[in-house]
């Protein structure tokens, strides 16, 4: 399982510039389209085309995909992004619109380590599971 964490912008331009922010610094807008992961540094942060080669070269290498992949991040469950890791990724866990809750990892890695057998589709589906009851739904 890869998990990402950080600010995402799914396949549209990159409009974090436009966001207030406590940084005098702010990114440049006109590098990605699609992209996530943006550091305080202007222009700097990964295209969804970046993640999509770097995975498929990853994949390449292990001989087989990437079980699970989170984006703990807005935007990146959207269909455009997803077809771009479809040859690297077996399952994707990730908000379509913006995420309004951050997962708690602590109970997510507690039932990694208590039923270490789980295959990625188990694992995606207890995530969920958790972060329902967490939510009360």
């Amino acid at each position: 399982m890869l998990s990402l964490v950080g600010h995402g912008g799914g396949w549209s331009p990159n409009l974090l510039g436009e966001q207030p922010s406590g940084h005098d610094e702010k990114p440049d807008n006109t590098r990605f389209f699609g992209s996530f992961l943006f550091d305080r540094k202007p222009g700097s942060g990964m295209s969804t085309r970046e993640l999509a080669l770097v995975l498929d070269r990853l994949a390449q290498e292990r001989g087989k995909k990437i079980d699970l992949i989170y984006f703990d991040a807005c935007l990146m469950g959207m269909l455009e992004v997803l077809y771009d890791l479809r040859d690297s990724v077996r399952y994707a866990l990730a908000s379509e619109s913006t995420s309004w809750t951050a997962f708690r990892y602590d109970l997510h890695i507690e039932n990694l380590f208590a039923e270490p057998r789980l295959d990625a589709d188990e694992i995606g589906r207890k995530w969920i599971s958790n972060e329902l009851a967490e939510l009360g739904g």
